[in-house]
């Protein structure tokens, strides 16, 4: 910006300058939720600077001072050719980014970044939900989606790891037994840890018709069989599947067994729109970004409204539509009611939840497996991983070295935050 240098025209400069920032913003934001501290670089860091290491509240904002400035030049415009949309290879996706179009994703990431940046429920509490709102409100109109290619890339090897449909899609009861009505869950609750799974993998039935219906397990498997979702361009007909009986190669815990495999996007792994891993692929959902302002609604009760955003999905998935606008209601089902949660002190039976626990859990169906770090986020931030869990990384230590610093010094910048969680929401 300083040297004068143009690209040829005032457009193709402010298009360049806003999807840089908009990178920028990215960069520093993901760097600010997952590690204690990092360097914070922007257009004047020379290429042989390591910069200071500053904690991750800094970098926070430095973060959302990228992203004001893409929103900023993108919506300058300016004269000349080359301005937007952006070139289709810049984010092969089936929307044309045009400025407005660009400027929804980019306020869309920032109402993401903004609200999973806390590490504790205190510090989600004092998240500026205001600004969250108005991104949230501001944001994609659509889910957004990537055009994957195994050939080209830039969204290969990442995501055919993650979509591999092994062992990492098997299901927690923990999360998923919230959904349970068989009274499978309140019995793996009653039980201690270590008991949970000792008589096989857990198997629920529920309302929720994200999941395989059907009282016994071959009628959830026969209403719902992962090869329905085999065809190119599929959407299955639920987002979990009760997997096919031998294929139980089960390893770890017992407590964390269960007979259920996360398959939403299964038809994008085996055909994509033509070919396995080649095509549409969901990064970002619409519904995402209502839920995070119904939980900015909720922290500044506006309760009515949190009813709406969260019932858009519920009554989709074929659940009641919660009505009662306050903090305490339990959810309406009765004995079918979606989600149950442990209860204290003893965290050993279950009860249904409230209009929190219903958006927390929407939350968790709606954003499964569709970007990093999605459940891990928002439940250090309500306060619900369990005890003991790293709360967010230390500094590599190739940084470290960089810098002079020796290896105790890896959290030496973050700030008070212990980096692990404490016994929190439901007693685990």
């Amino acid at each position: 910006d300083k040297s004068g240098f143009t690209l040829g025209s005032a457009a193709q400069d402010n298009r360049a300058r806003s999807f840089a920032q908009f990178l920028r913003g990215m960069s520093l934001g993901y760097m600010a939720m997952v590690h204690d501290s990092a360097a914070i670089t922007d257009p004047t860091t020379g290429a042989e600077e390591a910069g200071e290491l500053k904690g991750y509240p800094e970098v926070a904002a430095a973060a959302m001072d990228a992203f004001d400035k893409s929103i900023t030049a993108a919506n300058a415009g300016g004269a000349g050719s080359g301005g937007f949309p952006l070139p289709a290879s810049w984010i092969p996706s089936s929307t044309s980014f045009t400025a407005p179009e660009f400027v929804r994703l980019v306020r869309s990431y920032r109402a993401r970044i903004r609200a999973n940046m806390a590490r504790t429920p205190a510090e989600r509490a004092a998240v500026n939900w205001d600004l969250v709102i108005a991104d949230a409100q501001a944001g994609i109109t659509a889910d957004h989606d990537n055009i994957t290619n195994t050939i080209n890339g830039p969204f290969d090897t990442p995501r055919a790891q993650l979509y591999s449909y092994t062992t990492w899609h098997q299901m927690t009861p923990f999360v998923i037994g919230m959904a349970d009505n068989s009274g499978s869950y309140a019995a793996w609750i009653a039980k201690s840890l270590a008991e949970r799974g000792s008589d096989g993998a857990f198997f629920m039935t529920t309302p929720d018709l994200r999941f395989p219906q059907g009282a016994t397990r071959a009628a959830q498997q026969a209403d719902f069989p992962i090869t329905q979702c085999n065809g190119a361009s599929t959407v299955c007909k639920r987002y979990f599947v009760n997997r096919a009986t031998g294929s139980d190669n089960f390893s770890g815990n017992g407590w964390g067994w269960s007979n259920y495999d996360h398959a939403r996007f299964f038809s994008w792994r085996t055909s994509g729109d033509a070919t396995g891993q080649n095509g549409k692929l969901v990064f970002m959902t619409k519904t995402e970004i209502d839920l995070l302002q119904a939980e900015g609604q909720y922290h500044k009760n506006n309760l009515a409204a949190v009813l709406t955003l969260v019932n858009a999905s519920r009554v989709r998935s074929g659940l009641p539509a919660l009505t009662a606008a306050d903090k305490t209601t339990q959810v309406p089902g009765g004995a079918d009611c979606v989600p149950k949660v442990p209860v204290g002190p003893a965290f050993t039976t279950i009860a249904c939840g409230n209009l929190f626990e219903a958006l927390k859990y929407e939350k968790r169906m709606e954003t499964a497996y569709t970007h990093f770090g999605a459940w891990f986020f928002d439940m250090r931030g309500w306060g619900d991983l369990a005890a003991g869990t790293g709360t967010d990384w230390p500094v590599p230590y190739q940084d470290l070295q960089a810098r002079g610093r020796t290896s105790d010094l890896i959290y030496s910048t973050g700030g008070a935050n212990t980096h692990s969680a404490a016994r929190g929401t439901y007693g685990w």
